[in-house]
């Protein structure tokens, strides 16, 4: 696996492991904006890295999208997170709501469609 590749996985990972804390404490707004806030800062990172033929935000979308359960989608390999499709959506609204992830809007919706009724 190449560098860039395990970036996007290791990226994936942070945004996927900040849904169980904020599931526990219930989705607060101070908790959310927090996770919003290290989010973003990744995602900026992510967008930095220039990758054809695929996007470094749309193959971070896509590990987000394996990893969740509740999208139909399986993952080659689970990584064990458990991630909750809800908390990931709401995260997900607010990256986009800064202006993150415009060429993944599709995907976005198709996969985590309450990420888009911000």
């Amino acid at each position: 696996i190449d560098f860039e590749s395990r970036f996007q996985e290791d990226t994936a990972r942070v945004i996927l492991k900040l849904s169980g804390p904020l599931k526990s404490c219930g989705l607060s707004d101070r908790a959310l904006q927090r996770a919003v806030e290290v989010a973003e800062n990744i995602v900026k990172r992510v967008e930095a890295v220039k990758r054809n033929p695929i996007p470094a935000t749309t193959q971070l979308i896509n590990n987000i999208v394996a990893q969740c359960s509740g999208t139909g989608v399986k993952s080659e390999v689970d990584w064990g997170y458990n991630a909750d499709v809800q908390v990931i959506s709401r995260i997900l609204g607010e990256l986009i709501a800064r202006g993150h992830f415009k060429l993944e809007l599709a995907l976005v919706q198709r996969f985590f469609p309450l990420a888009m009724s911000k």
